[in-house]
């Protein structure tokens, strides 16, 4: 018999009771989660692979395992009609990187140093730019924040900020000219203000 990994869709959210449900089957079952500041209700840690759960079985046979009766399971993560395992080394290597990340505090947002970001504290939003990130979730990251025209410095909980990466940054690109058919923006074309 060759027991291999494999990966195993849940319901949102429903890795824990999955993880619950397949061990009382009697499968072998990994279910990573990493330490978060901000973990669900009832838990000290996160899923680190939200809606998946890691199953070890023979498939060798012409039929897979039948997971219907664990409710919180989706079923085999197949590509057509094959349910590949996991690469040999996979899972521990993963379990000693999840090691690490556990020691370090486990998971929490990391900025780099100028990275611009956005200040959030209920309903204000400032611009601010990372001085100094973290160590630790529960440290504060320091940053400039534009307040009443200048920049003053402030150290800010992690969660309270929001990347301001996902704008396009493309600052070379040339002014639209048109609004579309034909007609056209403000300094741009026949009626070109001077």
């Amino acid at each position: 018999m060759a027991f291999n990994w494999y990966v195993v869709r849940t319901l949102p959210k429903g890795e824990y009771l999955a993880e619950g449900e397949l061990l009382r089957d009697g499968f072998e079952v990994l279910l990573p989660r990493a330490k978060s500041p901000n973990p669900r209700t009832g838990h000290i840690d996160l899923p680190l692979f939200p809606g998946y759960i890691f199953l070890q079985c023979d498939i060798t046979g012409v039929e897979m395992p039948y997971l219907g009766q664990a409710a919180h399971v989706l079923g085999w993560v197949k590509f057509g009609d094959v349910a590949p395992p996991l690469p040999d080394g996979f899972v521990e290597l993963l379990l000693d990187q999840l090691k690490g990340i556990n020691q370090e505090g486990g998971l929490w947002r990391r900025y780099k140093q100028g990275e611009m970001v956005t200040v959030v504290s209920g309903a204000i939003e400032n611009l601010a730019q990372v001085v100094e990130d973290t160590r630790s979730p529960t440290a504060r990251v320091r940053v400039l924040m534009e307040f009443m025209g200048s920049w003053v410095s402030a150290q800010v909980p992690w969660e309270n900020l929001r990347s301001t990466e996902s704008e396009p940054k493309d600052n070379n690109r040339a002014r639209r000219r048109t609004r579309g058919k034909g007609r056209w923006v403000r300094g741009f074309g026949s009626r070109q203000v001077v």
